[in-house]
């Protein structure tokens, strides 16, 4: 679901920009990723907006599974989740290998090339098969973007559906900011 590539999270400062933030330190992030992931679920469970998904249903959903998917930006994308907990992503630009795990309730996925890293997610069940997943930063009191943009399914960071299933992800939208409207998916 999380691509190798630059513009596969939400940016940030340190990052290139487009979003994906060049690895500084992967044991040092791996492990602020699981520490944030098992002390702030708790807070963010309780006030949790409909359709996010817990631990369990999560490593249910993905594991043996591969999901097909589009980023904030455009890009499509695809990993396979075997259940050994490694991956297999691949998009346009091409492929990589990792692992995933479930971190309390936070979808985390890492890769294996030394210039990137990845991160922790919350996992939003849209409707029979469309997630939406939203970075959450190590050190971070939950989700880069407000619960009212999850709320409205907006300001996603990537939004993937089950490979050999028909979507029922919404056609031609990418995510969108608060106040922001919905435009067509790049071609």
């Amino acid at each position: 679901m999380l691509r190798s590539r630059p513009s596969h999270e939400v940016s940030r400062p340190e990052g290139d920009g487009r979003g994906f933030v060049r690895r500084r330190g992967p044991f040092l992030r791996r492990g602020l990723a699981a520490i944030a992931a098992a002390v702030l679920w708790p807070v963010l469970a309780a006030a949790s907006p409909a359709g996010v998904m817990a631990g369990p249903g999560i490593a249910a959903l993905v594991s043996g599974q591969t999901l097909d998917g589009i980023y904030s930006d455009g890009g499509r994308w695809n990993e396979t989740y075997r259940p050994d907990g490694t991956l297999a992503y691949a998009d346009r630009t091409g492929q990589a290998g990792g692992r995933w795990s479930v971190a309390t309730n936070l979808f985390c996925t890492f890769y294996d090339q030394t210039n990137f890293v990845g991160g922790c997610f919350l996992v939003v069940r849209r409707s029979e098969n469309c997630f939406d997943f939203y970075v959450v930063e190590p050190g971070s009191s939950g989700p880069s973007v407000p619960r009212q943009d999850i709320e409205r399914a907006a300001g996603w960071s990537a939004r993937g559906s089950l490979s050999g299933k028909a979507t029922t992800c919404p056609v031609g939208l990418i995510s969108m900011r608060a106040g922001q409207e919905a435009g067509p998916v790049p071609g």
